[in-house]
């Protein structure tokens, strides 16, 4: 960071949006709960502009997070983003009153509301689903944040669990889910797309069918504005077109999603060259994830904007 330093002993991460600057100075002048120290971040505009390198370990380093009770702050999504953040965290959450002189500062214990996720990768790629692994692990260590599918519990730890069945994906969409989709030059290139979820794969298997012969109409059901794609190393492009280019009609939206994600000048590639995995571009994920999904699920909505104005029921 340039002129804002990682948070000191007892701090406090103080969440606001850009436009509430004389409330921010209302609030620096009062006596914050249990002794913490104020740390103010620089304010970010909007869920499309990347997310800084150090926003989250702003939060997870802090004791305590304070954010504004404003309709300024309210209305904003980085506000609803990080408030939810450290409540995933366990991070103790205060709301604060300006035009409360005496009880300026009341506790909010409101649980976290995550968006709904549906993950898919080619698990025909061992080193695919290896990395996956790797990234499903450093999520929860990071946010505390699960991706799973929706038949986990009937199942073993093993890869394929994250994956959705076609029934459970089509459940998350209707309620404003979002798709995960995880892409290398391996899983585009290699000649075999296999997205399916444990038990359609073992159907597949046990009938002598492809994995393959499924994967091109489940593209066909993913809405573009809500799949976020993940690249596991830098994509070669030259090598992905030449790829695309032999692929037949009914790989039309596949090829029509691989473009596009190649076309984002904003893409996200969450390991770079050297197999190191990138915190940047995984925050930034989450943030692009939480964004999409907020604009099509109304609740989740509610919760990181309008609910901010509930009073909290417990004061401290």
């Amino acid at each position: 960071m340039t002129e804002y330093e990682r948070p000191g002993p007892r701090s406090c991460f103080i969440s606001h949006s850009y436009g509430d600057q004389t409330t921010l100075s209302a609030c620096l002048e009062r006596r914050f709960p249990n002794g913490w120290r104020p740390y103010v971040f620089p304010p970010l505009e909007t869920p499309q502009q990347a997310i800084s390198e150090h926003l989250i370990d702003a939060v997870t380093a802090c004791d305590g997070f304070v954010y504004l009770d404003t309709p300024t702050s309210r209305g904003s999504f980085w506000v609803g983003f990080e408030r939810n953040l450290a409540a995933r965290l366990g991070k103790p959450v205060y709301a604060f009153h300006p035009r409360r002189p005496l009880v300026a500062f009341t506790r909010d214990r409101r649980a976290a509301a995550d968006p709904i996720v549906s993950v898919l990768f080619n698990a025909a790629v061992r080193e695919d689903v290896r990395i996956i692994g790797e990234i499903r692990d450093r999520i929860w260590d990071r946010y505390r944040f699960e991706i799973r599918g929706d038949q986990w519990t009937r199942l073993d730890n093993e890869a394929r669990q994250m994956i959705d069945t076609e029934a459970g994906r089509a459940n998350k969409l209707a309620v404003g889910g979002v798709v995960l989709l995880f892409l290398s030059n391996a899983s585009v290139c290699n000649g075999f797309h296999d997205y399916l979820d444990p038990f359609a794969y073992r159907r597949a298997i046990k009938d002598m069918e492809t994995p393959a012969g499924a994967t091109a109409a489940t593209f066909a059901t993913l809405p573009p504005e809500r799949t976020l794609v993940l690249w596991l190393g830098p994509p070669d492009r030259d090598r992905i077109e030449a790829t695309l280019a032999t692929m037949g009609a009914t790989w039309a939206p596949y090829v029509r999603l691989l473009r596009a994600a190649l076309e984002d000048h904003q893409r996200l590639v969450v390991r770079d060259g050297h197999g190191h995995l990138n915190a940047y571009d995984l925050d930034t994920m989450l943030a692009r994830v939480t964004w999409a999904a907020i604009r099509a699920d109304p609740r989740l909505a509610r919760s990181y904007l309008q609910d901010l104005a509930s009073k909290p029921r417990i004061h401290g």
